[in-house]
């Protein structure tokens, strides 16, 4: 009989996973409560047309909260600006179902900006919660665009993707100022 660690050989090599990610079944992550206790949120991408799309997302959504251990209102906050947006991209996206980001030079920073353009629409006036589903959104894209396993274009060659994941367009956190500000006169322009 062989010891321990004796298996060495007679395995079958190892297949790389398929790169295209079109997985498309439930996604969950467990958050704690307010009072610790493990909560299930699931996602499920396949009741989006840009499936392919909530798939991708929804993954990076998954694996950015296994290493670092949301609660509850993350989990449900992050899962709310997927669904939106994918949302969004279903009726707005001319072929949704292609939508991805792993394609060469993705058009999705028209469906990015004039969601993150229609956010606040949907709340009452001063709320944060746009502001915090745009953010969820660009974290999400961002992972995926640094994540050196899986295909997505590069920020220079995707340059019109970039100011959304960026910050440069989108909803703007609420002040308790409603004016603008002025510049102190000892600091340079």
């Amino acid at each position: 009989m062989p010891r321990r660690g004796e298996y060495k050989g007679g395995f079958p090599a190892r297949t790389p996973r398929p790169t295209d990610d079109t997985r498309t079944g439930l996604r969950q992550v467990t958050g704690l409560d307010p009072q610790d206790r493990p909560v299930t949120v699931v996602f499920d991408p396949a009741a989006h047309t840009c499936a392919g799309l909530a798939g991708e997302l929804a993954d990076q959504w998954v694996e950015l909260a296994a290493s670092t251990g949301f609660r509850e209102g993350s989990c449900r906050t992050y899962r709310h600006a997927t669904s939106s947006f994918c949302t969004h991209v279903d009726a707005t996206v001319a072929a949704a179902q292609d939508a991805s980001l792993a394609r060469e030079m993705p058009d999705l920073h028209h469906a990015v900006t004039e969601w993150i353009r229609l956010l606040p629409a949907h709340y009452s006036v001063g709320s944060r919660h746009p502001h915090a589903l745009a953010g969820r959104l660009r974290i999400l894209i961002a992972r995926r665009i640094a994540h050196p396993d899986r295909p997505s274009p590069d920020t220079s060659t995707a340059g019109c993707r970039a100011p959304s994941v960026c910050g440069a367009a989108g909803a703007r956190r609420s002040t308790s100022s409603p004016g603008p500000t002025r510049r102190s006169s000892s600091r340079p322009p």
